[in-house]
């Protein structure tokens, strides 16, 4: 136990102070990020055919939250799983691939042969609406390699204990989205939906770029010092493909189920008489409602 206890990563006494400077700067991201949404529909409603875009937005984004589930867990398999740099490697090999099958798998329900039977039969969406939530569902796909490797990295960040950086690139998140929708609206762009998109695919690029830079050499380098570091020898991670899928494959199903709740909301509102208005009502309400609820 004092080979762990004087490790650089476990020397940190839990007190209510160290619980706090801990876990706040976390709770402040989730807050902080939960303004994406409101963004996202002060946004939309600058452009033409607003009811359309912010309808097809939110359809494309809640499927994106499905499909995307194998990368929504990354953070946690890393906090649990990586504990010295033999592990770190191995863990960071997985959630690679992880990334790159999710991305491969995500493509399908866009492609031509996929895509009436998802947007149109399951989500009930026809015409103009169903065309525009194909295009910006296959842009989402492009989130599915930022927001997985930016995942990864907030692993190693709560690893660290340096949630700081989690809280600032969230900041840094946000305001690039806000400055980039914001502009894209004096472009002689027609589609809302297709310009936040773009816009949050920006915020996530310039998210793993400083969580790359701030975060991924410190944590590598911590755990290169400590080999033995995060947990005593009894208790430290042994990679095996088997015992990481057995713990990564019933968080990826619990997420799944999860997200499910938006999408068949947005299914039911589509096959309503005024589908447009609802789906962009609840996409507002929705988002509002998150600022909310979002910290825990």
């Amino acid at each position: 136990m004092g080979e762990a206890q004087n490790s650089p990563l476990a020397g940190v006494p839990v007190t209510m102070r160290a619980v706090v400077t801990f876990f706040l700067p976390i709770a402040l991201s989730v807050f902080v990020v939960s303004f994406i949404y409101p963004i996202f529909s002060w946004g939309i409603s600058r452009f033409a055919q607003s009811k359309d875009a912010l309808s097809a937005f939110s359809i494309a984004r809640s499927l994106f939250y499905i499909m995307a589930s194998p990368i929504l867990v990354l953070r946690q398999t890393v906090v649990a799983l990586v504990s010295d740099v033999a592990s770190y490697r191995a863990i960071r090999k997985f959630a690679l691939i992880v990334i790159v099958a999710n991305f491969l798998l995500f493509l399908l329900p866009g492609l031509p042969w996929f895509s009436p039977l998802v947007f149109g039969t399951i989500m009930g969406v026809e015409g103009t609406l169903f065309k525009m939530s194909r295009t910006v569902y296959l842009l989402f796909s492009v989130a599915i390699l930022l927001n997985g490797y930016s995942l990864f990295l907030q692993g190693l960040a709560i690893l660290g204990k340096r949630t700081r950086h989690i809280f600032y690139s969230m900041l840094i998140q946000i305001v690039s989205l806000a400055i980039l929708l914001g502009f894209s609206t004096a472009l002689p762009m027609q589609n809302g939906a297709v310009a936040a998109t773009a816009s949050y695919l920006g915020g996530l690029l310039l998210t793993a770029l400083y969580l790359e830079v701030m975060v991924h050499r410190q944590a590598v380098a911590v755990l290169a010092r400590a080999p033995a570091a995060i947990m005593p020898a009894a208790a430290r991670s042994v990679f095996s493909v088997g015992g990481t899928l057995k713990f990564f494959l019933p968080l990826v199903l619990a997420t799944f189920i999860l997200c499910m709740g938006v999408p068949m909301i947005n299914a039911t509102l589509a096959k309503t008489g005024r589908s447009t208005l609802f789906l962009s009502a609840f996409d507002i309400a929705w988002g509002l409602g998150w600022l909310i609820v979002g910290m825990t």
